[in-house]
């Protein structure tokens, strides 16, 4: 888990991955969810539509990506972390979902807890 002074990080792409965070989630229901989770970071420098990509997995599962902004300021100290070996994970909470009928249904999404970049990058001096 990453150092105290960690923020909310909304990531972005969830709208793609509805069936993978109801699944994680335990589906829909009447109240949103609040489902605290583990979410693993990774790198993704092959894909094809940003090089500084950094997907987010859960429980092996990919539900999400870091917005380009976010992912450029962290893809540089996740490749470290990775180069040495270190899987980067951060607390996460898959929220919404809640399903009132068929006029008010909520998409699920994901919030990272993450500290800043230099907090994470300090943890390898």
């Amino acid at each position: 888990m990453l150092p105290a002074g960690k923020k909310w990080v909304l990531p972005v792409g969830e709208a793609q991955y509805q069936r993978e965070l109801a699944r994680l989630a335990g589906g829909r229901r009447q109240e949103a969810a609040q489902v605290e989770t583990v979410a693993t970071l990774k790198c993704e420098p092959t894909n094809p539509y940003d090089c500084n990509a950094v997907m987010i997995q859960v429980d092996g599962t990919v539900v999400a990506y870091l917005k380009r902004k976010d992912a450029l300021a962290y893809c540089g100290v996740l490749g470290q972390f990775e180069r040495a070996g270190i899987i980067t994970q951060c607390e996460a909470l898959i929220c919404g979902g809640w399903d009132e009928g068929p006029d008010d249904r909520g998409h699920f999404g994901i919030k990272l807890a993450l500290a800043s970049p230099d907090a994470v990058a300090a943890l390898l001096a």
